[in-house]
């Protein structure tokens, strides 16, 4: 389905395929960003320490590392939407359960099962991505379904703060919206052609081939790195560390959050454009610069202000970066095995999420957390480096 080279804004609110897009983006986003302002409650809802608290969100990604594998190899087989609509009724219905936990445990088995559901969401959307746009289209579509990421990602900590002010219980109740989107994508998105049937070792070794260039293992390094900063230093750690150091309320962390998504949405819903004149390397590599500068920032700041800006400067990073990386990598898979090729850059990108929680509270209860800003600080500096002398074929 060849679509022009850059859809005009008529074309993309016409574009039905295009808005189920957004919606299963939406849908996922709910998945981390809507309970971030309310971990500190949740440690005092359930008497834990903030190293445990960090688990809530580990629950929530360790399973696509055992199932996003199976979930993209199945959309291959079967088609997307066989797969896609039982993982978001589950994702909807666990988190929505999370909400009336008694224990800590009940809380992370429901998270586990939650995260079974979303870790095929953005797999399978990327995916679909793949198989519905071609070129410059689809490098502008990567950047306005990163937009939508951003816009969720400001909107649901917004939310959740508010909500979170009457209780930790009532955000986790919105993710039964989660369902409704699963109806929408049964009845309204249309079927793919699902690719010839092949044998499953021939399946598995054209997979395989594709995965194995070195351009396509250093954008693998490139999104682990990313979500490796982004859900230890901002995600999992930034909270506590405005709750603690300047006192700040759920509602005024989720505001921070909210500033640093909307300028990543800026930026990616204009990728399309900025593609025209700048190489993408060239956008990855400034994109580590600016997060290098944010994390000397946070190290240094004593003003809860600066944090806007802050959080602003890590969010034009991630415009930069993100979209270019899934670009390059989701034109790179053949259609054949498509679902599986970005199957197994969502695993890499959730073993990223859920290590950098864990390798910020090893930092944090050995050297405090100020040291979480100076080892993220370093790696992404080094990354800078690498970058600009190490990635010239990186390009779309």
């Amino acid at each position: 389905m060849n679509k022009p080279i850059l859809l005009t804004n008529r074309q993309l609110f016409a574009d039905k395929n295009l808005k189920l897009i957004f919606s299963i983006t939406l849908a996922g986003t709910m998945g981390v960003s809507l309970i971030t302002p309310v971990l500190p409650s949740i440690i005092d809802a359930f008497n834990i320490t903030k190293s445990q608290v960090s688990w809530v969100i580990i629950a929530y990604t360790l399973p696509g590392l055992l199932f996003s594998p199976f979930h993209g190899a199945m959309s291959d087989k079967w088609g997307r939407k066989a797969v896609l609509v039982p993982l978001l009724f589950l994702f909807g219905i666990a988190g929505f359960l999370s909400g009336f936990a008694e224990t800590f445990w009940q809380l992370l088995v429901l998270r586990f099962l939650q995260g079974i559901g979303g870790s095929g969401i953005f797999t399978l959307n990327h995916a679909l991505v793949g198989d519905l746009y071609r070129g410059k289209t689809r490098m502008q579509i990567m950047g306005i379904n990163a937009a939508m990421i951003n816009i969720g990602t400001a909107i649901f900590p917004i939310m959740g703060g508010y909500l979170g002010g009457m209780g930790w219980r009532y955000p986790f109740h919105l993710y039964i919206l989660a369902v409704a989107v699963g109806f929408l994508i049964l009845f309204k998105l249309e079927n793919m052609a699902i690719p010839p049937k092949q044998s499953m070792s021939g399946y598995m070794k054209q997979a395989f081939a594709s995965i194995r260039h070195w351009k396509i293992i250093r954008l693998y390094i490139l999104s682990f790195t990313t979500f490796l900063i982004t859900f230890g230093a901002m995600i999992a750690y930034l909270p506590l560390l405005m709750s603690d150091k300047f006192g700040s309320s759920p509602f005024s962390i989720g505001l921070v959050m909210a500033c640093g998504s909307l300028s990543s949405a800026l930026i990616s819903a204009n990728i399309g454009r900025l593609g025209r004149f700048v190489p993408a390397n060239f956008m990855v590599a400034t994109a580590f610069g600016l997060y290098t500068i944010a994390f000397g920032w946070i190290i240094m700041t004593h003003s809860a202000w600066h944090l806007l800006l802050i959080s602003a400067m890590f969010g034009f990073g991630q415009g930069l970066n993100i979209p270019n990386v899934q670009t390059i990598l989701v034109s790179s898979a053949p259609e054949e095995v498509r679902g599986l090729f970005m199957a197994f850059n969502s695993m890499i990108i959730l073993i990223g999420i859920t290590l950098g929680p864990v390798i910020a509270s090893i930092i944090y209860n050995f050297w405090g957390i100020s040291h979480i800003y100076l080892f993220a600080g370093v790696l992404t500096f080094v990354f800078m480096l690498w970058l600009i002398f190490y990635s010239k074929d990186m390009n779309i």
